[in-house]
């Protein structure tokens, strides 16, 4: 049945900025998880920012922000893991390389990457831009890496004798090149902001510049194995520096989770998520190992799915019973779901329809267009799961957008329909480059509210954990934010409801063309 639309709250917000060798090449493809909490009493919001751009420091491999990798050969091959898009390569063009590819480094989106040789020649796809090189110059030493400043504007190369090469927007900070080093530079990593990086040498030697603080090294350790690749923590108040076997020395703020090293591995280098503030070891075989793994179930792999997952099973999450998995398949809302159909009473500019939430391809699709049943205005769709409620549990939904405009929200509603609360679990606000998490709370509305920013046009699994002490929201198995205010948790039966809306009539959130929100499955949990 259509059913009266449920409130949607939702606010603007801005997303932060946020055979192969063993030689470093480091990516920054973001600033970093710069966490904000910050508090406006008259409100009683509380904000919390976090960007989401994995990047790492190795042998020829570089980290893709929607989560999978790249490893290249010394002849410019490119291999990708994990859905990480192939842009091109010297291999694949044929072109013949004066020198080895000897580093890679991703743009801040993931949609191109730099490729640098032992010369400095530079080889750019994708939407990584050509600064300069260092091919038709003679230089004192190999290019050994380089690293991309955040915002993708420009480059580092830095050769084994520590001197830097700069272009783009990569300011100068200082280099080694006139200092005798024990061992040569095999890598740098670039702070957060890009205002300082270091440099690292194969018997763990740190010299740091700029703003790039000095937390420690092994220069004066005997070492197993050479290091060959170091990356920064998020907030760059630490790093970590891995060796050819898997080895892990931390340092600062960078946690030791674990390493591979007495396996007998051959590791090329590190990728950070700051989301999970973990780490990832790719092996020469292309393999990775994470460290710590995922928090949470992802879903269980599967190509013939839109997404590339299915529905995790009934025993994915310990300790939980699932209560209800939905794949959507057929042509029809499975039972127990209903479409929206009306005007938001918090946004009476807006409009649902019930013609807006189809179920096709395999997927729950809401789409916003123009429709003429509506006067040609913008129409959304939106269901609620208004047939399966409860009290605490885990939720998982496999979701993407298609573009900017309409917001898309994923969200839990109290069941007696007496708002608040609300637990908004990822809400876009009509971009594609981020999501809020916010809990609403209270009678005059009290908001605690976290912020992501990563790549909405990519499938994810989003995830709130919701217990009688806590509130956590995840992404792809991880956690991003949380919430432990007792008086801030609800602690009634709530349902699962998926929507778009706009808000064109506020002047934001509204669609210049259709769009979808795409759901692939859902999965809920109890305990």
């Amino acid at each position: 049945m259509d059913r009266e639309p449920r409130r949607a709250w939702a606010r603007p917000w801005l997303s932060l900025l946020g055979g192969l060798l063993l030689l470093v090449v480091w990516t920054i493809v973001g600033v970093g998880d710069q966490a904000r909490a910050s508090t406006d009493a008259s409100r009683l919001i509380a904000t919390s920012d976090t960007t989401l751009s994995e990047y790492g420091g190795g042998a020829l491999v570089a980290a893709d922000p929607s989560g999978g990798y790249w490893t290249t050969t010394e002849g410019g091959a490119v291999t990708e893991y994990d859905g990480a898009p192939v842009f091109g390569s010297p291999a694949l063009a044929g072109v013949h390389l004066n020198q080895p590819i000897v580093g890679m480094a991703s743009t801040p989106d993931g949609g191109g990457y730099w490729m640098v040789a032992s010369d400095g020649g530079i080889f750019s796809y994708g939407d990584a831009a050509f600064f300069g090189s260092t091919g038709s110059i003679h230089l004192n030493q190999p290019i050994v890496g380089m690293a991309s400043t955040p915002d993708g504007g420009g480059y580092w190369m830095v050769a084994s004798d520590g001197g830097i090469f700069s272009y783009g927007d990569a300011a100068f900070f200082g280099s080694t090149g006139s200092i005798h080093l024990n061992q040569p530079i095999v890598g740098m990593a670039s702070t957060p902001d890009g205002g300082g990086y270091w440099m690292v040498a194969s018997d763990g030697g740190i010299f740091s510049y700029g703003d790039a603080a000095f937390f420690g090294s092994t220069g004066s350790v005997h070492l197993n194995q050479p290091i060959v690749g170091m990356a920064s923590t998020p907030d760059g108040a630490g790093y970590w520096m891995v060796a050819s076997d898997g080895g892990i020395f931390s340092y600062g703020d960078a946690a030791f989770f674990g390493s591979l090293a007495g396996g007998g591995n051959s590791v090329l280098g590190i990728i950070v998520n700051p989301l999970a503030r973990n780490y990832t070891l790719v092996e020469t075989t292309g393999t990775a190992v994470s460290f710590p793994p995922a928090s949470y179930p992802i879903g269980t792999v599967e190509s013939s799915e839109p997404s590339g997952y299915g529905p995790m099973g009934a025993n994915a999450l310990p300790g939980y019973t699932q209560t209800y998995v939905n794949d959507f398949t057929g042509t029809a809302l499975p039972a127990g779901w209903d479409a929206y159909s009306g005007a938001p009473g918090s946004d009476p500019g807006a409009q649902f329809g019930s013609a807006h939430a189809v179920v096709s391809g395999g997927m729950l699709q809401l789409n916003t267009w123009r429709d003429p049943a509506y006067d040609n205005e913008w129409v959304t769709g939106g269901v609620c799961q208004c047939g399966h409620g409860q009290t605490y549990g885990a939720y998982f939904v496999r979701s993407r957008v298609t573009g900017t405009g309409p917001t898309q929200v994923e969200l839990l509603w109290p069941v007696a329909n007496d708002w608040p609360p609300e637990v908004d679990f990822n809400e876009t606000s009509g971009t594609t480059t981020g999501t809020s998490a916010t809990v609403h709370f209270g009678a005059t509305n009290g908001e605690d509210q976290r912020t992501l920013s990563i790549d909405m046009t990519q499938w994810h699994t989003w995830g709130v954990i919701w217990s009688p002490s806590s509130i956590e929201y995840t992404v792809d198995g991880h956690v991003w934010g949380i919430v432990t205010k007792a008086s801030e948790i609800p602690d009634q039966p709530m349902t699962l409801d998926l929507q778009q809306q706009t808000w064109c009539a506020s002047g934001w959130a509204c669609p210049t063309a259709p769009q979808s929100m795409q759901v692939d499955w859902v999965a809920e949990y109890s305990r």
